[in-house]
Order: structure tokens, then C-alpha cells, then sequence
């Protein structure tokens, strides 16, 4: 025997899914026999998984606006339809193949119940909060609510809500519209369940196969339209045909009354039997188109369903770069606001650079001054013994390594090729020959 598996999105319905709400389906006698994987709350589960990159990203903003106060708020209210979690529902075969009550609805738990032991560690990326095997309904089938973990992002937030990042984080890439990533996990986990359903010796098929086969209620309308032919075909006095029996044989005779009405009726037979014929044959045809018209609505559905999940794929894009951007715009405000905050302390880093780089030629130029007291043959020259010569040289050495070293090459090989008097120092000179001159008396 071969069945499919059943592997869809579910809606989310966790009052639904933990019995908090019994809906007239379920038997309310076998609830008890329900297996709890996990049952967590929705905001443990959001503290868990982005509690620390809240807090570090609230931590590197100067403005208390610019913090996350409810990251599943923000979730919620963001304004592009994001989803809080996800839901996946899984079941094995139908109820006629593995229901509850069936020979096979072992078979079915224990599949169900390895896929769901494995799914979290398969799954590292997609953080289980609450899973149950629901026993008290038809079938036995998987509730799985879980929440997309991304890692990896370089601005804002460093893990965030993202079903596509989270693929992507376990290695599962799309190829194009038509094999988004979302369609390659599905792909992933049906081979999976496939696999664990081998091991319990179940064969796999994909669903919707075509069948040549009529629905019920099509065998409903063949038989009613062939009671009905019969009914109208049939000759109903036929049972009132009697034969008399000749006298010493086993043959009997009839009148020729009932002779007659006996050709009739199995003409009419034998029309009516032709004339069912064709109402199978063209219940035949009905269901050859039936068949057509059901592959092509199976061949929009698959459309559909490709087009809701590339346009999830496309939101999830779209919402990791609006994260991004308004990342980006964060960081720009921090650091004009940062800018303002240096701005002052950047003209006051100009002035005093203007400062010292003054008193570095006021210092460069007082060496070069000194040099006329050992060069100058005309006016300033001495004739200075070996040890204050020693010392002028000295500091003429001293001078051009400091010169150096604070970047002033050039006036250190003006202090040892020049000298001279500034335009500053010739302006002090002057000063003091003044001051001098005005003590002086002149008159006879």
C-alpha cells in the first residue's frame, strides 16, 4: 500500500491546538490520549530568541525612541503582514488508510512521532514553542508552531524574525521564483518523513494522483439513471405471462397473446440494455473531462500556492531591507549627533595645533639666531671658547632631532644651513634699542 503525506501551513490556532477551545469534531473522551511535545508561550519563546539582540541593540542607542521596547509588538504592528510564527500540520495517508480506530494507525503515530522527536535538531534555525500530535480527532497528525531565527545581520538588530535568512542559515538556498527557499524545505522534510516511513515499511506517493476511478456520488447518478431506464424499458406485465404444460413432455406451451408479448418485451430488453451502455459511456467521457478539469485547477492551485509563497519570500526581502534601512538611518542620527557633540572640540584641536606649530618656528627660528653668534664674521660673531661652543652645537643637534621628529624636516636643515634674525626677533631688537635710546641725553 501507498500513501502520501499530507504536509501543509496551518493557520496558527494555538487555543485550537492545545484544546483550549474544543471544537465539535474532536472527541472530547480521546483528548487525554493527545501527545505534548512542547508547550511554551508565545512571549517566553520571543524573550528566548531575541531577548539578548534586543538588548544590545537598545544598548547602542543614545535616543530612548530609537530602542525596541516589545520586539513582538513591532512583529505584529510593523505594517507588512509579518508573521509572529509559523505552522506546520503533517498527517500520513487519510482516515481510510490510517485513522484512528484503523489496523494502520500505529503505523502512523510512530512515523509521526520520530518526525517530531527529530524536527527541532533538523531544524536548528526554526525555534519549536509548541508541538502536539493530536490523537482525538480522524487522524493522527503534527501541530508545529514555531518561530524563524536569522543570524548573521551586520546593522540593527544581529538575530531577527526572517523565514527566508532562517533557510538560508541552515543552508537552504532558493533557485528562482518557482523554487523559493520555502518550497526546498518542504521539499527537505517530505524526503525525510518518506525516509522514516521506509523504515516502518510504508511506501510514499505523492498526492493527487489521477485515478480512473468515478467519485460516489457520480456511481449515485449512474445508478439512479440506470434504475430509471430499467424501469422504463422494462415490460411490467411480463409476470403476468403464463405457460400451460403439455400432457406427458416437459415443454410447455403459451398463447400466442403471450408469445407476442414476449418478443416485444425482450427487444425492448435488449434496447434497454444497449441504451445503459451509453449511459456509462458518457459518464465515462464526463469523467475523462472531470479528470482534465481536475488537473488543470490542480496545475492553478500549484500556481497559486508557488505565488503566495514567492510573494511571502519577496515580504521577508523587502522587511530585511526596511530592518536594514532604518538600522542605517539609526546609526546616521547617532553619529551627526556625535558630530555636533566634537564639532567644538574640533576647533579647539585646530587652535592649539596652530599653536604649537608657532611655537615650533618660534623655536627654530631663536637656533638659527644663535648661529650668528658663531658664524657671523660681520656684527654678531664671538669668539667664543671650545665649551660654549660645544654647547651651541649641542643644542643646534638637539634641535634638529626634535624638529624631526615632530615632522619639521625642513626647518631642521634650515637650522643647520641658516642664520640669522627673524622678522620677529629683528622687531624685539629694535624694541629695546628704543627703550635704551630713551635714557640717553644727547644735549651738549
Amino acid at each position: 500500500m501507498a500513501v502520501a503525506i499530507s504536509f501543509v501551513t496551518g493557520k496558527g490556532a494555538l487555543d485550537h491546538n492545545n484544546r483550549e477551545y474544543i471544537h465539535k469534531n474532536i472527541d472530547e473522551a480521546r483528548i487525554k490520549n493527545n501527545i505534548n511535545y512542547k508547550e511554551e508561550s508565545l512571549k517566553t519563546a520571543y524573550d528566548k530568541c531575541f531577548g539578548e539582540a534586543v538588548e544590545e541593540f537598545n544598548q547602542r542607542q543614545t535616543r530612548t525612541d530609537r530602542q525596541i521596547k516589545n520586539y513582538m509588538h513591532k512583529i505584529k504592528n510593523s505594517g507588512n503582514n509579518e508573521k509572529l510564527f509559523y505552522e506546520n500540520i503533517v498527517q500520513i495517508g487519510d482516515k481510510y488508510t490510517h485513522g484512528i480506530g484503523s489496523k494502520n494507525e500505529n503505523q502512523a503515530i510512530e512515523i509521526l512521532d520520530e518526525y517530531a522527536r527529530t524536527f527541532q535538531e533538523r531544524n536548528p534555525n526554526l525555534y519549536v514553542f509548541n508541538m502536539k500530535m493530536h490523537l482525538d480527532e480522524a487522524s493522527p497528525h503534527l501541530h508545529i508552531d514555531y518561530i524563524p531565527v536569522a543570524t548573521g545581520y551586520k546593522n540593527g538588530l544581529s538575530t531577527r524574525n526572517s523565514l527566508t535568512k532562517a533557510h538560508k542559515n541552515m543552508g537552504i538556498k532558493g533557485t528562482g521564483r518557482y523554487n523559493n527557499s520555502s518550497m526546498k524545505w518542504q521539499e527537505r522534510e517530505r524526503e525525510h518523513i518518506t525516509e522514516i516511513a521506509k523504515k516502518h515499511n510504508l511506501e510514499i506517493t505523492k498526492k493527487n494522483v489521477n485515478r480512473k476511478q468515478f467519485t460516489v456520488d457520480e456511481y449515485k447518478l449512474i445508478a439512479q439513471e440506470v434504475e430509471r431506464n430499467h424501469q422504463h424499458f422494462i415490460n411490467k406485465n411480463f409476470k403476468n405471462v403464463k405457460a400451460r404444460k403439455i400432457p406427458f413432455t416437459d415443454k410447455k406451451i403459451l398463447d400466442s397473446e403471450d408469445y407476442e408479448k414476449l418478443v416485444a418485451d425482450a427487444k425492448t430488453n435488449k434496447f434497454a440494455i444497449g441504451n445503459t451502455g451509453n449511459i456509462i459511456k458518457k459518464f465515462e467521457r464526463k469523467e475523462e473531462g472531470l479528470s482534465e478539469l481536475a488537473e488543470s485547477l490542480k496545475a492553478r492551485s500549484t500556481a497559486f500556492e508557488k505565488a503566495i509563497l514567492q510573494a511571502e519570500e519577496a515580504k521577508e526581502k523587502y522587511q530585511d531591507l526596511y530592518q536594514d534601512q532604518l538600522s542605517i538611518n539609526q546609526e546616521l542620527e547617532f553619529y551627526k549627533n556625535k558630530y555636533k557633540e566634537i564639532e567644538p572640540l574640533k576647533e579647539q584641536v585646530d587652535d592649539l595645533l596652530q599653536e604649537k606649530d608657532d611655537l615650533v618656528n618660534v623655536f627654530a627660528n631663536q637656533m638659527i639666531a644663535i648661529n650668528l653668534l658663531v658664524y657671523d664674521k660681520k656684527g654678531y660673531g664671538l669668539d667664543l671658547p671650545k665649551k660654549q661652543l660645544d654647547l651651541i652645537e649641542g643644542l643646534e643637534s638637539y634641535s634638529k632631532g626634535w624638529l624631526n621628529g615632530v615632522g619639521r624636516s625642513d626647518l631642521a636643515k634650515e637650522v643647520e644651513s641658516k642664520m640669522g634674525l627673524s622678522k620677529g626677533i629683528q622687531k624685539e631688537i629694535k624694541a629695546i634699542e628704543r627703550e635704551k635710546n630713551k635714557g640717553l641725553d644727547f644735549s651738549l
